[in-house]
């Protein structure tokens, strides 16, 4: 009678309880039937050899982790791959074993996946002297290993052999070797004939090098669970599964977005091709009558039970989209029942309560088989804890647009009341002498010269000098037009998002396959610090709130709890939808905010109770959870339709459009066989088309490009106050100024993208920039005019004043006597109104700090701490895209306009920067009062004493963002530098340029330097000698006022006053003027009026401006 072995494991609970190993073994050689002593126990489990065998499907992933990791991301997962094991000596090899049968003999071309120490053994009765069975037992050491029945696996030192990508793992990898493993445990195992899957956990150090902020020095320490599953590819892929060619590049894939599985087959001659390469659709089984789903033990919990039924609700909306689909199946949801999420035989909801560090609230990743395709189970994790954190920001924004109801409705009241406030009579007189001179760029003035830009078609602005005038005049030259443009080529190219990816996300390097393993397979959802405040919002939702609802952090933990059960089922049904939908295999799809043609009409959507129109023609866009869709969309729905029953909606005789199965294995080879059939158009685009696309945008709102950019502005603009103050944050520090920046050049840079591709049909069809079709086809005006709100606004971002003070006598309290920037009267107030000042009263203040602040009051020690973050870096990010000839896209950089290389725009930004550098802003500003009031007034405002940024607080921060290391740099002098390098063109494409770059320079030299050509202009001003030629505009105009502000200075204003009179009536100089006087009547009379009107700076002002022009002096 042979002994058998039947060895189970039992689960470890986090206390660390010993595994059990229970082994029943009958010993043919005993004669006694007592009572047998067991073993000592195993500390490892323990299987039989046997269970070892056959192909298994091998998926890794992370599962809870240290929720203050930022690098944690709980519950992402890997590569799935078809593996076998092989036993050896020492340890237990998981192989990916070659499939091409031609290079099989090659045991080289197996790869190996993970490595596990392992002891081979085999348990025998322990036999006494005379050869006879003891009742102790014993491993027999007397036989080789290889024939030994059974091995204790090491799961605690499982060793991942290949480029591994879960979180923090992934640090070694990648090479920044962050983290130092300090212990590994096994916490869970389970083995039987079937299956393997068992639970590590992994402790780490954070190296010092790697640590950002620490709370507690126990933040450096991160642990982690790693789950690691293996089952028999029999026991979990469908017999009757027909796999389904979805070929990359094709039809199939440009037309509706599923996740995939590529593989590449050498061809007959061992070479790679363009044929070569086959790529699969993941699907389910389309055969299945239901998809057993479980959620996680978390939903049992008594204060979850809302949470639990809006999952049950989402499921059921989902059910109903599938069966209008036509789907053969339906998601089966059970309540908790103890199921391990990392088993890939389970499909699951996992709720995760923590807030994790890395501000993901949700997850759809699935189990696919690399060889089929199909979905063999999916998890949709919900990070209920990160989705609270967001509620504030939700709830202000409510509050926001509540308000913005009050002020529309009470528009025309305001409109018809006095005035409350006025300027004095000094100040209007001040205002109207500059603009008479001519001598104003502003911002307000930007924004009503957006209409009049579209409108017109030409520059409305001219600089003010008429040397820098000349070359902003220079335009491009006008490119040769084609004898006849095809518009439908050139709309295709417009329109076709997915003709062209990003290789930032497609390629074949690490990194790509990072991104893509993050945000596209695992679909990290994580909101933008933008998103969400454009398009309308629930009446019902805000019924439940009013006008005068406290703000967020005013309100008590038990008012938070009951604003959060309210806003909370908005989120979470329709971010709960969209990651199922990607378990359902689909991919995310970001034109759906532009196919108004799909969105659901006010009738489909009464009928499903929504009470408001919802922008998107899917659940996979991502969008502001309170105007994203509850249910499937259209295009969800035809997805579907096309993945699961292989059918597409084809345009009948009558124009109306029937489902067509397709009799073809993918839809390209229908295409190619039905030349005439017409498909009904749904928009898709996907992850690797955002950024290289005018539309195609993350997180976007708006069915033209127009709408899309005007909503990406307003949403900057709206967001300030929840993006730059603290709101009661934990943490606001100066050492993220450059995530910040990264923010910020992120929102700017899908603005300079329009212009980007303006620029590639521009070139690409030789379409001038006057010529007719840019205002006559109506794509090419809405890209135009996108492209040209898109410039104004960047340099509208130039010209932000620093936060500026209106004073007034108290004697006059409603009349404003002074403007004057905060940061001149006291550096380190929040806000005007926080000043007690001893001859004036403060009324009214406007503009946003350029530099970040901490509250006086605040009790946060810390040196990196703020409560306000400056904008200096927003100005900085705009400089960068109005003016970098590329932008670091590969296939937008073969051509390198910028925002000036468009002819309307050329002087209009020409004379932002030329009246920033020289200080000459007058516009409308909008001023906020004590009592809440705004009102609005025509003003001069200082864009040079204010517009000092910081020396930032760590020197790696001023490296990238280009700033004076050591010291607080002058704005202008980084903008400037910027101008004259950017349009001084070395590819030769724009010579028409240098003008303007030739303008922004000066040279520099030792005051004993040899003498200089005639021609140009030196001055000698401490200790420097600055040379300037007639190109040197902005120098040469520096000269000229310090000569004037050096004169003028030694006179009385009221002297100078009385001259410029004296010489406006043609009076002669008198005799008896003084040397100072008489060079004062030598000057043009324009120059004495500058002067008091304050056109003309003091001497400091030029000294300074020539000394931060860029030197083109290269000796």
């Amino acid at each position: 009678m042979k002994s058998k072995l039947e060895l189970n494991l039992t689960k470890l609970g986090k206390a660390g309880a010993q595994l059990l190993v229970v082994s029943f073994l009958v010993l043919s050689a005993c004669t006694k039937s007592v009572p047998t002593q067991q073993a000592d126990p195993i500390p490892d489990p323990v299987t039989a050899k046997s269970n070892l065998e056959g192909e298994r499907l091998f998926s890794s992933s992370m599962q809870n982790a240290s929720m203050t990791s930022s690098d944690a991301l709980p519950f992402s997962s890997g590569d799935n791959k078809r593996v076998r094991l092989e036993v050896t000596k020492d340890s237990l090899r998981v192989v990916e074993t070659e499939r091409d049968a031609r290079y099989q003999g090659n045991k080289a071309n197996d790869k190996l996946v993970l490595e596990i120490p392992v002891e081979n053994f085999e348990i025998r009765c322990e036999k006494d002297k005379y050869g006879e069975c003891t009742n102790k037992q014993a491993n027999a050491t007397d036989i080789p290993w290889d024939q030994m029945k059974n091995v204790k696996i090491k799961f605690a030192e499982t060793k991942m052999a290949q480029l591994d990508f879960l979180p923090i793992l992934v640090s070694q990898t990648y090479g920044e070797d962050c983290y130092e493993e300090v212990t590994s445990r096994l916490i869970n195992s389970q083995i039987d004939a079937d299956s393997m899957n068992w639970d590590v956990e992994r402790t780490f150090k954070t190296k010092i090098q790697c640590v950002n902020e620490l709370e507690v020095t126990a933040d450096a320490t991160v642990t982690a669970v790693y789950h690691y599953s293996m089952v028999k590819v029999d026991k979990v892929i469908s017999k009757d599964y027909q796999t389904v060619s979805y070929p990359e590049g094709s039809s199939d894939e440009k037309t509706f977005g599923f996740f995939s599985t590529k593989k590449t087959k050498l061809a007959a001659d061992n070479n790679k091709t363009e044929t070569t390469a086959v790529q699969i659709m993941n699907r389910w089984n389309p055969n299945r009558t239901k998809i057993d789903y479980y959620l996680s033990d978390e939903f049992a919990k008594p204060e979850n039970k809302m949470i639990k039924d809006l999952t049950y609700k989402t499921v059921n909306n989902l059910n109903e989209g599938l069966q209008q689909a036509g789907v053969n199946f339906t998601i089966d949801l059970h309540d908790p029942a103890g199921k391990n999420p990392g088993d890939i035989r389970n499909s699951m909801i996992v709720l995760v309560e923590d807030p994790i560090n890395s501000g993901v609230i949700g997850y759809g990743p699935q189990t696919e088989d690399p060889v089929t395709g199909e979905i063999i189970s999916a998890r949709t994790v919900m990070f209920l804890g990160t989705i609270k954190q967001g509620v504030w920001a939700t709830y202000e924004q409510i509050r926001r647009e509540i308000k913005a109801d009050a002020d529309q409705a009470s528009a025309a009241q305001k409109a018809a009341a006095t005035p409350k406030y006025s300027l004095s009579a000094q100040m209007q007189n001040m205002v109207a002498s500059q603009k008479a001179g001519g001598n104003t760029v502003g911002l307000t003035q930007f924004a009503t010269q957006m209409n009049q830009l579209i409108a017109a078609g030409k520059p409305v602005i001219q600089t003010k000098s008429a040397k820098v005038a000349a070359a902003a005049k220079k335009a491009a030259a006008p490119v040769a037009p084609t004898v006849a443009v095809n518009l439908a080529q050139v709309k295709n190219t417009l329109k076709n998002y997915t003709s062209r990816t990003n290789p930032e996300f497609v390629g074949t390097d690490y990194l790509s396959r990072l991104r893509y393993l993050h945000q596209a397979k695992n679909c990290a959802l994580v909101p933008a610090a933008s998103a969400g405040y454009t398009g309308g919002i629930s009446p019902h939702l805000k019924a439940q709130f009013s006008l005068d609802s406290k703000p967020w952090k005013e309100l008590t933990d038990a008012e938070k709890q009951k604003v959060m059960d309210i806003i909370l089922p908005e989120t979470w049904i329709t971010t709960l939808i969209h990651e199922m939908g990607h378990n359902l295999g689909l991919r995310h799809n970001f034109q759906a905010s532009e196919d108004k043609a799909n969105f659901l009409s006010i009738d489909e959507l009464q009928a499903k109770g929504i009470d408001h129109a919802v922008p998107f023609s899917s659940v996979m866009d991502y969008g502001d959870d309170l105007k994203a869709l509850p249910y499937l969309g259209k295009y969800d729905i035809a997805a579907l339709k096309f993945g699961y029953l292989r059918q597409v909606e084809v345009k009948q005789a009558d124009g109306s459009f029937a489902e067509t199965t397709l009799p073809t294995s993918t839809l390209e080879q229908y295409q190619a066989a039905q030349k005439e059939a017409v498909l009904k158009d749904y928009g898709y685009c996907t992850d690797e088309h955002v950024g290289i696309n005018a539309g195609c945008k993350r997180f976007d709102l708006g069915t033209s490009y127009t709408e899309i950019t005007q909503n990406y502005i307003k949403d900057y603009e709206n967001i300030y106050a929840l993006r730059n103050f603290r709101n009661g944050r934990a943490n606001m520090s100066l050492m993220d100024d450059l995530s910040y920046a990264g923010r910020i050049g992120g929102i700017f840079r899908e603005l300079r993208v329009m212009m980007e591709v303006r620029e590639r049909i521009k070139y690409k069809y030789h379409l001038a920039d006057d010529a007719d079709e840019w205002e006559s086809v109506s794509f090419l005006k809405d890209l135009n005019q996108a492209s040209l709100i898109s410039g104004v606004f960047l340099a509208k971002v130039l010209l932000v004043p620093d936060q500026t003070c209106a004073l007034a006598l108290p004697a006059k309290p409603n009349e404003i006597v002074a403007l004057v920037p905060l940061s001149a009267i006291n550096k380190d107030a929040m806000s005007c109104f926080d000043m007690q000042l001893n001859s004036y009263i403060v009324v009214a203040e406007t503009g946003k700090s350029i530099n970040s602040k901490k509250d006086p009051e605040s009790r946060n020690a810390y040196a990196d701490q703020i409560d306000m973050r400056g904008i200096w870096a927003d100005k900085l990010m705009a400089s960068k895209y109005l003016f970098n000839r590329q932008i670091g896209v590969f296939t937008m950089d073969d051509t390198v306009d910028n925002f000036l290389n468009i002819p309307t725009l050329r002087a209009p930004i020409a004379s932002t920067v030329e009246g920033l550098m020289m200080n000459s802003a007058l516009d409308t500003l909008e001023f906020r009062f004590a009592d809440g009031s705004k009102q609005s007034f025509e003003v001069n405002y200082d864009l040079f004493d204010s517009q000092k940024i910081n020396e930032p607080i760590h020197p790696a921060i001023a490296r990238r963002m280009g700033l004076a290391a050591g010291r607080s740099t002058q704005l202008q002098e980084v903008v400037g530098a910027k101008f004259a390098t950017q349009m001084n063109d070395q590819t030769g494409e724009h010579d028409e340029d240098q003008g303007l770059s030739l303008a922004f320079l000066v040279k520099r030299y030792d005051p004993s330097s040899g003498v200089l050509d005639k021609s140009v202009k030196s001055m000698t001003v401490n200790g420097v000698r600055y040379v300037a030629d007639q190109s040197n505009v902005i120098a040469l105009n520096a000269m000229d006022g310090i000569t004037v502000a050096t004169v003028l200075s030694k006179l009385e204003p009221k002297k100078v006053a009385e001259i410029a009179n004296a010489r406006l009536k043609k009076e002669p100089m008198p005799a008896t003027a003084t040397a100072d006087e008489k060079a004062a009547w030598n000057l043009p009379n324009e120059s004495l009026l500058g002067y008091l009107d304050g056109s003309i700076k003091s001497v400091q002002f030029y000294t300074r401006l020539l000394n931060i022009l860029p030197n083109s002096n290269t000796n």
